[in-house]
């Protein structure tokens, strides 16, 4: 009974175990020094990165893109240096009056009873 079992299992080799071997440290070698850092779970200084990063937009609760409001008046020349802040309320102060011309939209679509606009 043991001897019809015994043919179904297969064992590798010594020499199957040892050409994996080889060709993963062979792969690793041809890989760039870029790409064995990105690999790596830490890279440079501080913790390695264990979460995702959240933008500021959606720290501030606001769908307007703080980021490219923030490159925006950095590359204006505005002024010499940008505060971290001021994006943030540019940001806030530019959706508040997007909705606002939004409803104001809505409101008279709604009144004259125009079918070109419906929301």
């Amino acid at each position: 009974m043991f001897s019809q079992f015994q043919n179904t299992i297969s064992v590798p080799s010594i020499a199957q175990q040892n050409s994996t071997v080889s060709t993963s440290v062979s792969n690793s070698a041809t890989m760039s020094s870029t790409e064995v850092a990105a690999t790596t779970k830490k890279g440079g200084r501080g913790k390695p990165k264990t979460t995702k990063s959240v933008s500021r937009s959606s720290k501030a609760g606001l769908q307007f893109p703080v980021g490219r409001v923030a490159r925006y008046l950095k590359a204006g020349r505005y002024a010499q240096r940008v505060g971290s802040g001021s994006p943030v309320y540019l940001s806030a102060v530019l959706e508040y009056l997007a909705a606002e011309v939004r409803s104001i939209t809505h409101v008279t679509i709604v009144d004259f009873s125009c079918r070109a606009f419906f929301f």
